[in-house]
């Protein structure tokens, strides 16, 4: 029942911020009290100026209440623009675990005889056992052998496939069915079950499978099997229909420029499963509760999600932080789509999210009964979505501590590259003529680039010149040494390359941004998109003896060293993706 519903002017200077507090049948025994309070309000405004960010909305289930806050902006102008607690908001990649419970769901409807379709001849069980090759058959095949025949559900979804994350090998246009099949030209980082390493291709792989096996696509089994039961009414995978719903934050980079909606309608069903749960504080809430009550709704009572499949994606199965990454914390482990840890001793179970113009954090203590939402309509902003939620669990649970936890922020910085500005060049470096590398080449998985130089004039090199021009400072006509391409996929639009600092000849950073040579919205100046983590990498040309390329070694900027590398070998051997020139 509704007990109030109030818009509270906080005094000061702590602008107006949107709270709603309403009752729920749950008691976690550490007596009823307050979580967002003026004082919590004041700590969000402050960290919301100080880290450039427009708008934030909070949900916080505990005690017998469900509450929610809203603070700052939703939209870049407009008399409407002020964040509320019914602002949709991108989910990132707390999308997964809708994904992973979905296909928990599908495996439940064989069990019970529900199934609207059958299993191919070779699978005579249906469940997170169950081998990727069995079941997807002749469209599945890894490079290893081994990995491709053994592989199973919960190892591909736990993120110990051995198949580190190629997210710059698919495309806007691509389907999940096209990501699947392309798995074979990808190169493995490490040997099945060895390392925990994150992966998006494999939630994509999950609405495959969800879309084959249902007789319904991906979206529409989400949306009626648990969007609709939940009573989750404004969620959505539909760009489109958030907009129409007048309620669509827009989003910012972590420095403060207006882009658009990442995962915009035609990039819908590709990013579905890993990353494309559109929502608010107020559904999400709802999802916290059915989670806390054993996967059932608890006003309408309603089983939702099967215990023994809300068991399977919440019990760890990989070891995913091996040291704890902060004071109060445990080691971490990663179920499917959940990741769960222990925080002075309280069992949280949570998962963060970030996409560009988005950062998510859910998380939920099941003994204490408490569940947490922070969406944050910028990019890169862990650091905030972390302090908020940690602040709140430590009132609540009575926890003293001056510095909350930073939690998959700090795994961001220890293995990437901590830049996410233009690199000059280096003029210093011994290198080759740049003439020397450019050229086209090609990759069965990344496709066609054509590396220009600086006075290039073949193919769209002017075009993408062009670009940079209105980017980069300082621009390529003062950067002879760089190359540039043009490489449009999901999450860059090009390829900036500059002589490693320090490198051998041939060594060069490689950077993916995605430009905006004109700006969005009402600000019409260039600026670049790079996704922490993801848009980075080492690449080494291979020259031989008679001058010419022979390919490039492309190696992700991380600590993790992959079971190539420990092996030896030359860069062809070692690198995670090898380019060959196209000849003429």
């Amino acid at each position: 029942m509704l007990l109030a519903t109030k818009l509270v002017a906080l005094l000061g200077a702590v602008p107006i911020m949107w709270a709603s507090r309403t009752q729920t049948p749950f008691s976690n025994k550490l007596g009823v009290r307050t979580a967002l309070t003026p004082e919590l309000s004041q700590f969000i405004e402050r960290l919301r100026e100080e880290e450039t960010v427009s708008g934030i909305a909070v949900g916080v289930v505990h005690d017998v209440s469900t509450e929610h806050g809203a603070w700052g902006q939703r939209a870049e102008s407009g008399a409407d623009r002020n964040t509320t607690t019914d602002t949709l908001f991108g989910i990132a990649s707390c999308s997964k675990a809708f994904a992973s419970t979905a296909l928990g769901i599908l495996m439940d409807d064989f069990v019970q005889g529900k199934n609207r379709t059958a299993l191919p001849p070779s699978v005579t069980q249906f469940d997170w056992h169950t081998k990727i090759a069995d079941l997807l058959q002749d469209d599945w095949k890894l490079m290893d052998a081994w990995t491709s025949e053994k592989a199973n559900i919960r190892d591909v979804l736990s993120h110990v496939s051995g198949l580190f994350s190629h997210d710059h090998s698919y495309r806007p246009t691509d389907s999940p069915l096209d990501i699947v099949q392309r798995m074979r030209t990808l190169r493995s980082t490490f040997e099945l079950r060895e390392q925990w390493s994150y992966s998006n291709q494999f939630y994509m792989l999950a609405a495959e499978i969800i879309s084959r096996f249902s007789c319904m696509s991906y979206v529409d089994f989400v949306q009626t099997r648990i969007f609709d039961l939940a009573n989750m009414t404004s969620s959505t995978f539909s760009s489109r229909k958030a907009a129409k719903r007048g309620r669509f934050s827009q989003g910012w980079t972590g420095k403060g420029r207006l882009m658009p909606y990442w995962f915009a309608e035609d990039r819908m069903r590709l990013a579905a499963g890993p990353m494309g749960v559109i929502s608010n504080v107020e559904d999400l809430t709802q999802w916290l509760k059915i989670l806390l009550n054993h996967g059932t709704h608890p006003t309408s009572r309603t089983p939702i999600i099967p215990p023994a499949v809300l068991e399977a994606i919440t019990t760890p199965h990989a070891i995913q932080f091996p040291k704890p990454l902060d004071a109060g914390l445990s080691i971490a482990g990663y179920g499917i789509g959940w990741s769960r840890m222990s925080y002075y001793g309280h069992e949280i179970i949570w998962h963060p999210g970030g996409v560009p113009g988005i950062t998510s954090l859910l998380a939920w203590l099941p003994k204490e009964q408490i569940g947490l939402v922070v969406l944050v309509n910028a990019s890169a902003k862990d650091k905030v979505t972390n302090a908020i939620a940690f602040r709140i669990a430590a009132e609540l649970l009575g926890i003293k501590e001056e510095n909350p936890p930073h939690l998959f922020a700090d795994f961001t910085n220890q293995h990437s590259s901590h830049s996410s500005s233009p690199a000059a060049s280096d003029t210093n470096a011994t290198v080759l003529l740049s003439t020397t590398y450019a050229g086209t080449y090609s990759n069965p998985a990344y496709g066609t680039v054509t590396l220009c130089t600086s006075k290039s004039t073949i193919a769209d090199c002017p075009a993408v010149l062009d670009a940079f021009t209105h980017i980069d400072s300082p621009s390529p006509s003062s950067s002879p040494n760089n190359l540039y391409a043009s490489h449009p996929g999901i999450w860059g639009s090009h390829i900036r390359l500059s002589p490693l600092p320090g490198g051998h000849p041939g060594e060069f950073r490689a950077q993916f941004p995605y430009l905006f040579p004109y700006g969005h919205g009402e600000n019409k100046t260039g600026f670049e998109m790079m996704e922490p983590g993801l848009s980075e990498a080492t690449w080494r040309f291979v020259v031989g003896e008679d001058g010419a390329v022979v390919g490039i070694g492309h190696d992700r900027m991380s600590d993790l060293k992959s079971t190539r590398r420990r092996k030896g070998g030359d860069v062809k051997d070692t690198a995670d993706v090898w380019w060959e020139p196209v000849r003429d």
